[in-house]
């Protein structure tokens, strides 16, 4: 069912082509945009995000939600781009972590590491980065780093 179909407890629906969006905040967007993501609707979650992006150019939260879009379609590129632009101006783990996905995905397994070693260090129990890492040894044939390193 797409988002448009299901019931809303108010009368607009928020899309990338309604005119009634201009007062519509970041925050709403990046949750409609969250919930688009969940419907699978990636187009219309990157077009909220960029929209967020078009107002406020450093939102932080819209380069993140966009650069999830870009995995979920396969942008690897763009997912790097965008999760790079944001990690200048705030860390955390998850970035982090989709960043070094994202490298691992077009092969620059040295930068993987770098990234979900990062996500580690910032989040020590951040299972998943450690899963990452774990992957990421192991297509690299460090397959005795994998115990020492506790991953």
């Amino acid at each position: 069912m797409a988002i448009a179909d299901e019931p809303r407890v108010d009368s607009v629906i928020i899309t990338g082509m309604n005119d009634r969006t201009e007062n519509v905040s970041a925050d709403e967007r990046l949750k409609l945009a969250a919930r688009h993501i969940d419907h699978g609707e990636c187009d219309a979650a990157r077009a909220q995000c960029e929209a967020v992006l078009a107002a406020a150019p450093e939102d932080v939260d819209a380069m993140v939600m966009l650069g999830r879009v870009a995995m979920l379609q396969y942008r690897w590129q763009d997912a790097i781009a965008l999760f790079d632009r944001a990690l200048r101006d705030r860390v955390d783990p998850w970035t982090l972590a989709n960043l070094g996905n994202c490298y691992w995905k077009t092969g620059d397994l040295d930068q993987a590491e770098y990234c979900l070693r990062g996500a580690v260090a910032v989040a020590p129990d951040f299972t998943a980065a450690r899963l990452g890492i774990a992957t990421v040894l192991h297509a690299r044939g460090r397959f005795e780093e994998i115990g020492r390193a506790h991953v």
